[in-house]
């Protein structure tokens, strides 16, 4: 179900990009609507794009790729959003660029990265959003999903008291029917200019540019619900159920793949883990791999079919949310996951 996402001059809207271009293939009908509207917007872009080899080597015409010629890639691609937002109506001192590793973020959310995490506790508390607009936790994209993690843990470190209506984009994915979503209608004017800054991003475009373009439409959909599939047997998933949080690997589990676990409490701190996969039917403690503190027991069920982890906390109700992803240890020249993350929220304590 979709309902109209309306902007009026009393919101303060903070976009989270992982890469340049995704500020405006994602929103760039709702930067214009919210300037529009005399609303307060700030873009963050998380990296350069600087790990970004095919359009180089094409546009470049160099097969071999060293430090120097990222950092070069990377100025390039931070030139081109800055000129798309202009383009869009935001004023360069309302974009901030972070300059984290490229295809980098899911490790430094694994290793509870201080520097990301208080910089983006810092834009928040600072710029007091109303509308916090992240990618989608379900995004293939290993960036873009677990940017939408660090900012879900950033909002509990910032203040959790404070109501933020989140606003999730999806870019890359497979999911053909989305749950309750905000949509915006723009304006043919809105959808030219729309175009017009994707089309700044002139080294994506050089060889995606009918797919990029392909996002300038009449609408924009947000979603503001959490997709979660449990209960299907095609997908991994997870659930809290008598107080135990049930975490469900669906199919195949292949050689080479990990677990990885975000846990997020009610005090605001975030614990996390990560198990080799295939695993093997028993017990175990888990840890979180910072502090060594422990999580809780874990019990393990494998069948041809799936595997059933069962988690009963150490911690009991204090674990408010966990974000879970079964991913490839090594990618290889595949950048994008099979799927994104996938999380468990518990309403009663």
């Amino acid at each position: 179900m979709s309902k109209l996402l309306s902007i009026t001059a009393q919101d303060r809207v903070l976009i989270l990009a992982p890469h340049p271009d995704d500020e405006s293939l994602s929103s760039g009908g709702l930067i214009q609507a919210s300037l529009a509207a005399g609303a307060a917007v700030r873009v963050l872009l998380f990296t350069d794009g600087d790990n970004n080899p095919w359009p180089q080597r094409w546009i470049e015409k160099r097969w071999v790729i060293g430090a120097a010629e990222r950092m070069r890639w990377g100025a390039r691609r931070r030139a081109e959003a800055q000129q798309a937002l202009r383009i869009l109506g935001v004023a360069d001192d309302h974009v901030r660029f972070l300059g984290f590793p490229d295809t980098g973020l899911t490790e430094l959310l694994m290793r509870a990265d201080s520097e990301l995490m208080q910089t983006l506790v810092g834009e928040l508390r600072e710029f007091r959003s109303t509308r916090l607009v992240v990618p989608g936790l379900q995004d293939r994209h290993p960036d873009h999903s677990a940017t939408h993690v660090l900012a879900r843990i950033a909002m509990q470190h910032a203040d959790p008291t404070t109501a933020i209506e989140v606003l999730s984009y999806l870019v890359h994915t497979d999911l053909t029917e989305l749950p309750s979503t905000r949509v915006l209608t723009l304006t043919s004017p809105q959808i030219q200019r729309k175009r017009e800054a994707i089309a700044a991003h002139e080294t994506q475009v050089r060889l995606s540019g009918k797919r990029f373009l392909g996002f300038a439409k009449p609408h924009e959909y947000f979603i503001t619900a959490t997709i979660n599939d449990a209960g299907s047997a095609a997908h991994d998933h997870a659930e809290w159920r008598a107080g135990e949080l049930l975490v469900h690997l669906r199919g195949r589990v292949r050689r080479g793949e990990e677990l990885l676990l975000a846990l997020l409490t009610a005090e605001g701190a975030s614990l996390h883990a990560r198990l080799d996969l295939p695993l093997s039917a028993g017990t175990r403690t888990l840890h979180d791999e910072h502090t060594d503190r422990v999580i809780g027991q874990l019990q393990i069920s494998v069948n041809t079919q799936a595997t059933l982890l069962v988690l009963q906390p150490e911690l009991g109700a204090k674990i408010d949310v966990v974000f879970a992803k079964r991913q490839k240890k090594r990618r290889g020249l595949m950048v994008f996951d099979r799927a994104g993350w996938f999380e468990a929220t518990r309403e009663n304590h």
